[in-house]
């Protein structure tokens, strides 16, 4: 059965620009150009979306709360970015911080923040099927949006991450057709 989604990679952040320097950055925040983006991309948004995805991560939450002002948004760990264990711009801020800075998102996450993965590429596409998991619960009719990272989406629209120097383009709109 096949499920249509739209995907929305993070504007541009921190660590995009400054390259590998900027991976020793937790979770880094975007730039006032990756804010411009997503100003940009409001104006094209769909209006009628029935459920907001969101990765966790300081820049996706920034996204999503610009693209889509005053709407819940529910953040969950399956949809953070890759690899996890190794680079500090994908460890996610404290719960209790992000709670505070976006009122608006329902997070449904696990407290210990899941760090420590063994097999970044592995734990991936166990993510993907944790997602998956997660939508077979909404009816079919619900128009859903997810905002997460271009190896993320990369990885659940195709299957693999690829060339990771083969980024997707920031903020823009992205059809998935998920196989639930």
């Amino acid at each position: 059965m096949t499920r249509r989604i739209i995907g929305i990679r993070h504007g541009e952040a921190w660590h995009n620009i400054l390259g590998e320097s900027g991976l020793i950055y937790e979770d880094t925040t975007l730039t006032i150009n990756g804010m411009q983006q997503a100003l940009e991309a409001q104006k094209d948004a769909p209006t009628n979306i029935d459920l907001i995805y969101c990765s966790p991560l300081v820049r996706t939450l920034q996204t999503a709360s610009i693209i889509f002002p005053g709407k819940k948004i529910i953040a969950l760990d399956c949809l953070m970015e890759y690899p996890q264990n190794t680079e500090l711009c994908n460890k996610r801020s404290d719960l209790r911080l992000l709670k505070r800075l976006f009122p608006n998102v329902d997070f449904r996450c696990d407290i210990s923040n899941n760090w420590n993965v063994k097999d970044a590429g592995k734990h991936l596409k166990s993510q993907a099927h944790e997602f998956n998991k997660v939508i077979r619960n909404v009816p079919r009719e619900k128009r859903i949006v997810v905002v997460s990272h271009s190896s993320w989406l990369k990885n659940y629209m195709f299957g693999t991450v690829g060339n990771v120097f083969e980024e997707l383009p920031h903020c823009a709109p992205l059809p998935i057709d998920a196989e639930l």
